[in-house]
């Protein structure tokens, strides 16, 4: 009997992450307060998410631009000529051609004509004209400008990102379930374009003596996950969450810090594809512990204000394309731009709509 006593003792020292002293408790919060400062000089960073101002998806053919509403792509006035010049497409290699009167550079060169998109482009070029920057990109089968203003509005009018206090208690040790080496995981865009992609595997860990599992998607030596929880389009994004984690070594195990979770651009632009969790993957439902699994960035939008006309249309976009056509519209309808419409839409969204489509 003692014996056995030893040993339990033994396997739970060996399963239980032991609680951080107080000395690695301030080194964790230190660890989250540089991660968070470097993430506000990203969002502020020349590609960073603050300065995109539109997204503008290409025709076949000729897609002529400026600032003239007759144009195919309307820019900024002010910012721009009337007519500025055409976007080619033609098998998927963009051409630009500018018009006698504006100066646009790549990499410090004046152009006239330039391929700045090829299918086997190693970089995406970016193409400067005044204040104005853009570069393609390309979404499944779907080409689109990029369009970042270098003085744009939001730069200067950017302060914080509300967020929790930082907790160790987030801070929580996983295993890597590896799945077969061909897996993927169906992932929709905000777009509504799914594709499969690659998951190394499954996240299980254990809070508050119950298991939970999360699909980790794979970017380089990084895990990505994706997910959402009871706090989702109340007190955090109505379309969920990001987080990186580093990859395992030799035993599996990973840390994730949901601390370091994170907004998605959507919360910052409405001009972002962003990719949403998949349907399977809440990360857990009791609302007694609705704040696990959280995003350590708590508010819908960057300074707590309600949403423009382009971000709230872009939420309930994300749950028309999730929860289908009526129940959807009932969403937007609801919600119209306020933060409090904002909340009942997200509610009818993510609480009534699953148990509506579980009878059809």
């Amino acid at each position: 009997m003692r014996y056995t006593f030893i040993l339990t003792l033994l396997l739970l020292s060996c399963t239980q992450p032991k609680p951080l002293t107080q000395q690695e408790l301030e080194a964790h919060q230190a660890e989250v307060e540089a991660w968070y400062t470097e993430r506000i000089t990203n969002l502020k960073a020349p590609n960073g998410w603050l300065n995109l101002i539109g997204l503008h998806w290409l025709e076949p053919g000729m897609n002529t631009f400026g600032s003239d509403s007759g144009n195919a792509l309307i820019f900024p006035q002010g910012k721009i000529g009337s007519h500025a010049g055409y976007f080619l497409v033609k098998d998927n290699v963009v051409t630009l051609v500018v018009n006698k009167g504006l100066v646009a550079t790549v990499d410090q060169d004046t152009i006239t004509s330039k391929v700045i998109f090829h299918p086997d482009s190693a970089r995406a070029l970016q193409v400067q004209a005044g204040d104005l920057r853009w570069n393609i990109i390309k979404r499944d089968t779907k080409l689109g400008v990029r369009l970042r203003d270098d003085k744009a509005d939001a730069l200067k009018t950017f302060t914080e990102i509300e967020r929790y206090p930082v907790s160790a208690d987030y801070r929580i040790e996983a295993t890597l379930e590896r799945g077969d080496s061909t897996r993927t995981i169906e992932i929709t865009n905000v777009l509504g374009q799914t594709t499969p992609q690659r998951s190394p595997g499954t996240l299980v860990f254990e809070y508050k003596n119950q298991t939970y599992r999360l699909d980790a998607l794979e970017e380089g030596d990084q895990l990505f996950i994706i997910f959402a929880d009871a706090t989702s389009g109340t007190e955090t994004y109505g379309a969920g969450r990001y987080m990186y984690a580093k990859k395992p070594t030799g035993n599996g195990k990973v840390i994730l810090d949901f601390n370091k979770s994170y907004n998605p651009p959507c919360v910052f632009t409405s001009h972002a594809t962003c990719p949403l969790p998949p349907r399977y993957q809440p990360c857990w439902r009791d609302t007694q512990t609705t704040r696990s699994c959280r995003s350590n960035e708590s508010g819908h939008l960057r300074d707590g204000s309600n949403p423009t006309s382009g971000q709230a249309m872009v939420r309930y976009l994300i749950l028309f394309l999730e929860t289908g056509l009526f129940l959807g519209l009932l969403s937007i309808a609801i919600a119209g731009t306020s933060k409090y419409g904002q909340r009942i839409g997200d509610r009818v969204g993510r609480h009534c709509i699953p148990i509506v489509l579980r009878y059809f």
